[in-house]
């Protein structure tokens, strides 16, 4: 199973890609919400990471999605603006954590270890 990061910013995308590769996880990246759907369709994704606000779409369009087709892939959503509600509306619609930017990297990792398919 994969790691999708989700981010837009592609200096996260490459710090994320680089720590979770020396992990030992196989990591797959995309910059929009629409690719990440695709990604997440494809069955081999074990967890995603989800920058909140992406170019195209929002965490919740694709929290929606996963939902909605009932794909049981673990989604942890990045913030860079760290409003309450965004917390609580990603958590309702099934995140598993928002995570502020920047992030501690001992507790993403701790995340991923922790709710990472097989």
């Amino acid at each position: 199973m994969k790691l999708l990061i989700v981010d837009d910013d592609p200096g996260i995308s490459q710090m994320l890609t680089r720590v979770f590769s020396v992990d030992g996880y196989e990591v797959e990246t995309t910059p929009s919400g629409t690719e990440a759907i695709k990604a997440l369709a494809s069955g081999n994704i074990g967890l995603a990471l989800v920058d909140f606000h992406l170019d195209d779409m929002e965490a919740p369009a694709i929290l929606e999605k996963v939902k909605e087709n009932n794909w049981d892939i673990p989604i942890i959503v990045m913030s860079g603006l760290g409003e309450q509600e965004d917390t609580n509306q990603v958590l309702e619609q099934g995140a598993i954590a928002l995570l502020d930017k920047p992030f501690d990297l001992t507790e993403i990792r701790a995340l991923v270890k922790d709710n990472m398919k097989e």
